[in-house]
């Protein structure tokens, strides 16, 4: 149960992050001052977020092509949840194994993702108050009266 909550809640947050590199790109649009070292990271932290999302859902165009996949963390980690949800029974050691997979496979994404929000957001974050940049989510200016 802990891993399904902490599955869902990283899915989540990488949503969050996707909408917030959007956010980033468009409060860059009205910054007057050179800022490319911004837009590259902001980049940087897109393809991060798009390595994890593929970890965490498994490859979907392959799949739309019908081609043999290996699931993403978050399917197994729903197909067991959903399996064991009006069982009565212990988990099957077919189940534990996906189980014991998606634990070892979720341990280097949500330790990836802890990263990425404390010090790529934090600090990409840092250079859009320096620039100028206007609010956006969830960034709160640094303000100091002058």
């Amino acid at each position: 149960r802990r891993l399904s909550h902490s599955v869902n809640a990283a899915s989540s947050t990488l949503r969050e992050l996707g909408t917030l590199t959007r956010h980033y790109r468009a409060s860059l649009k009205s910054v007057t001052v050179p800022h490319q070292d911004i837009l590259d990271s902001v980049k940087a932290l897109e393809t991060k977020l798009e390595g994890l999302q593929l970890k965490m859902t498994g490859d979907r165009l392959l799949s739309r092509l019908d081609k043999d996949t290996v699931p993403g963390i978050a399917a197994r980690v729903m197909r067991i949840a959903g399996e064991q949800s009006g069982s009565t029974s212990a988990p099957t050691k077919t189940q534990r194994d996906a189980c014991a997979i998606a634990e070892e496979e979720f341990r280097p994404v949500y330790e990836e993702l802890k990263k990425i929000l404390a010090e790529d957001v934090k600090a990409i974050e840092k250079r859009l108050d320096a620039v100028g940049a206007p609010y956006t989510p969830g960034r709160l200016p640094d303000w100091r009266q002058r």
